[in-house]
Protein backbone atom coordinates (compact mmCIF):
# COMPACT_ATOMS: atom_id res chain seq x y z
CA UNK A 1 0.00 0.00 0.00
CA UNK A 2 2.94 2.20 0.86
CA UNK A 3 4.20 1.95 -2.96
CA UNK A 4 0.68 2.75 -4.11
CA UNK A 5 1.00 6.52 -2.30
CA UNK A 6 4.84 6.92 -3.05
CA UNK A 7 3.40 6.91 -6.53
CA UNK A 8 0.71 8.65 -6.57
CA UNK A 9 2.62 11.69 -4.40
CA UNK A 10 5.34 10.87 -7.13
CA UNK A 11 2.59 11.88 -10.05
CA UNK A 12 1.38 14.55 -8.03
CA UNK A 13 4.89 16.44 -7.99
CA UNK A 14 5.46 15.60 -11.32
CA UNK A 15 2.35 17.43 -11.85
CA UNK A 16 3.05 19.97 -9.85
CA UNK A 17 6.06 20.39 -11.72
CA UNK A 18 5.00 20.30 -15.48
CA UNK A 19 2.59 23.27 -13.73
CA UNK A 20 5.39 25.33 -12.36
CA UNK A 21 7.58 25.06 -15.56
CA UNK A 22 4.42 26.01 -17.64
CA UNK A 23 4.07 28.88 -15.40
CA UNK A 24 7.60 29.53 -15.56
CA UNK A 25 7.38 29.59 -19.54
CA UNK A 26 4.45 31.38 -19.74
CA UNK A 27 6.36 33.99 -17.10
CA UNK A 28 9.08 34.01 -19.43
CA UNK A 29 7.11 34.30 -22.66
CA UNK A 30 5.27 37.28 -21.00
CA UNK A 31 8.60 39.26 -20.58
CA UNK A 32 10.04 38.75 -23.21
CA UNK A 33 7.06 40.24 -25.10
CA UNK A 34 7.01 43.37 -22.78
CA UNK A 35 10.54 43.97 -23.74
CA UNK A 36 10.08 43.98 -27.17
CA UNK A 37 7.02 46.14 -26.67
CA UNK A 38 9.12 48.79 -24.49
CA UNK A 39 12.09 48.20 -26.75
CA UNK A 40 9.55 49.13 -30.27
CA UNK A 41 7.57 51.82 -28.47
CA UNK A 42 11.31 53.68 -27.53
CA UNK A 43 12.46 52.59 -30.77
CA UNK A 44 9.26 54.18 -32.88
CA UNK A 45 8.92 57.06 -30.65
CA UNK A 46 10.03 60.29 -32.40
CA UNK A 47 12.89 61.57 -30.39
CA UNK A 48 12.74 65.21 -30.21
CA UNK A 49 14.89 67.71 -31.99
CA UNK A 50 17.75 69.85 -29.75
CA UNK A 51 15.60 73.23 -30.24
CA UNK A 52 16.85 76.92 -28.80
CA UNK A 53 14.06 78.19 -27.13
CA UNK A 54 13.51 80.37 -30.28
CA UNK A 55 13.11 77.63 -32.62
CA UNK A 56 10.32 76.38 -30.11
CA UNK A 57 8.51 79.43 -29.81
CA UNK A 58 8.84 79.83 -33.98
CA UNK A 59 7.45 75.82 -34.05
CA UNK A 60 4.48 76.81 -31.52
CA UNK A 61 3.50 80.11 -33.89
CA UNK A 62 3.49 77.73 -37.07
CA UNK A 63 1.39 75.18 -35.19
CA UNK A 64 -1.18 77.83 -34.39
CA UNK A 65 -0.90 79.11 -38.18
CA UNK A 66 -0.92 75.75 -39.84
CA UNK A 67 -4.24 74.71 -37.55
CA UNK A 68 -5.83 78.40 -38.22
CA UNK A 69 -4.87 77.37 -41.96
CA UNK A 70 -6.64 74.07 -41.53
CA UNK A 71 -10.14 75.36 -40.00
CA UNK A 72 -10.20 78.34 -42.18
CA UNK A 73 -9.57 80.66 -39.32
CA UNK A 74 -9.43 83.98 -40.99
CA UNK A 75 -9.64 86.17 -37.92
CA UNK A 76 -6.33 84.24 -36.35
CA UNK A 77 -4.35 84.59 -39.98
CA UNK A 78 -5.46 88.28 -41.02
CA UNK A 79 -4.12 89.07 -37.22
CA UNK A 80 -0.94 87.52 -37.75
CA UNK A 81 -0.13 88.62 -41.38
CA UNK A 82 1.20 91.17 -43.27
CA UNK A 83 -1.39 93.26 -45.21
CA UNK A 84 0.15 92.03 -48.35
CA UNK A 85 1.43 88.73 -48.71
CA UNK A 86 3.08 86.71 -51.40
CA UNK A 87 1.12 83.48 -52.97
CA UNK A 88 3.46 81.28 -55.56
CA UNK A 89 0.19 79.83 -56.76
CA UNK A 90 -0.46 83.08 -58.48
CA UNK A 91 2.56 84.45 -59.58
CA UNK A 92 5.83 83.26 -60.32
CA UNK A 93 7.15 87.28 -59.90
CA UNK A 94 7.36 88.63 -56.01
CA UNK A 95 3.82 89.90 -56.68
CA UNK A 96 1.94 90.46 -53.44
CA UNK A 97 -1.86 90.33 -52.40
CA UNK A 98 -4.33 91.58 -50.02
CA UNK A 99 -3.58 88.89 -47.29
CA UNK A 100 -7.57 89.28 -46.45
CA UNK A 101 -8.26 88.13 -50.36
CA UNK A 102 -6.23 85.06 -50.36
CA UNK A 103 -7.11 84.14 -46.71
CA UNK A 104 -11.00 84.11 -47.63
CA UNK A 105 -10.84 83.03 -51.37
CA UNK A 106 -7.75 80.64 -51.98
CA UNK A 107 -6.65 79.64 -48.65
CA UNK A 108 -6.40 75.72 -50.43
CA UNK A 109 -4.31 77.17 -52.89
CA UNK A 110 -2.39 79.00 -50.24
CA UNK A 111 -1.59 75.76 -48.07
CA UNK A 112 -0.44 73.66 -51.61
CA UNK A 113 -1.02 70.16 -49.33
CA UNK A 114 -3.71 69.06 -47.51
CA UNK A 115 -2.59 68.82 -44.35
CA UNK A 116 0.45 70.79 -43.37
CA UNK A 117 0.26 69.43 -40.00
CA UNK A 118 0.71 65.94 -40.89
CA UNK A 119 3.62 66.28 -43.17
CA UNK A 120 7.30 66.80 -42.02
CA UNK A 121 8.95 70.05 -41.90
CA UNK A 122 11.96 71.98 -41.44
CA UNK A 123 12.08 75.15 -39.41
CA UNK A 124 14.87 78.08 -39.54
CA UNK A 125 15.03 81.35 -37.58
CA UNK A 126 16.76 84.40 -37.76
CA UNK A 127 16.99 87.56 -36.36
CA UNK A 128 14.39 89.41 -38.39
CA UNK A 129 13.34 86.31 -40.52
CA UNK A 130 11.35 82.56 -39.95
CA UNK A 131 10.80 80.20 -42.94
CA UNK A 132 9.10 76.87 -42.84
CA UNK A 133 9.89 74.64 -44.93
CA UNK A 134 7.93 71.19 -46.28
CA UNK A 135 10.34 69.10 -48.20
CA UNK A 136 7.65 67.87 -51.38
CA UNK A 137 8.79 64.53 -53.32
CA UNK A 138 7.16 64.29 -56.54
CA UNK A 139 8.28 62.88 -59.76
CA UNK A 140 6.44 65.72 -61.75
CA UNK A 141 9.52 67.75 -61.53
CA UNK A 142 13.44 67.21 -63.07
CA UNK A 143 14.42 67.63 -59.93
CA UNK A 144 12.53 64.93 -57.90
CA UNK A 145 10.99 67.67 -55.88
CA UNK A 146 11.19 71.03 -54.61
CA UNK A 147 10.77 73.10 -51.48
CA UNK A 148 7.21 74.54 -49.99
CA UNK A 149 8.54 77.75 -48.11
CA UNK A 150 5.96 79.88 -45.75
CA UNK A 151 8.00 82.63 -44.62
CA UNK A 152 7.65 85.30 -41.60
CA UNK A 153 8.93 88.50 -40.74
CA UNK A 154 9.22 90.07 -37.82
CA UNK A 155 7.74 92.97 -37.04
CA UNK A 156 7.20 94.75 -33.94
CA UNK A 157 9.04 91.75 -31.68
CA UNK A 158 6.83 88.91 -33.51
CA UNK A 159 6.53 87.36 -36.11
CA UNK A 160 4.19 87.74 -39.07
CA UNK A 161 3.40 85.74 -41.87
CA UNK A 162 4.31 87.08 -45.37
CA UNK A 163 3.96 84.30 -48.21
CA UNK A 164 4.71 81.01 -49.55
CA UNK A 165 7.16 80.21 -51.94
CA UNK A 166 8.17 77.19 -54.01
CA UNK A 167 11.59 76.47 -55.33
CA UNK A 168 13.16 73.63 -56.82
Amino acid sequence: MKSWMKQLELQNRCKLYQEIRSLQMKLLNNTLLITALIGLITYCNPQPRDCNPQEIAADSLWQKFAYSLETRDTTFLINNSLDTIQCAEFSSENEYFASEFIFKNHIKKLMHLDSLRNADYNIYVGDSLMHINYPIKTNKTIEGGYNLIFSFSKVENRFVFRGMLLTP
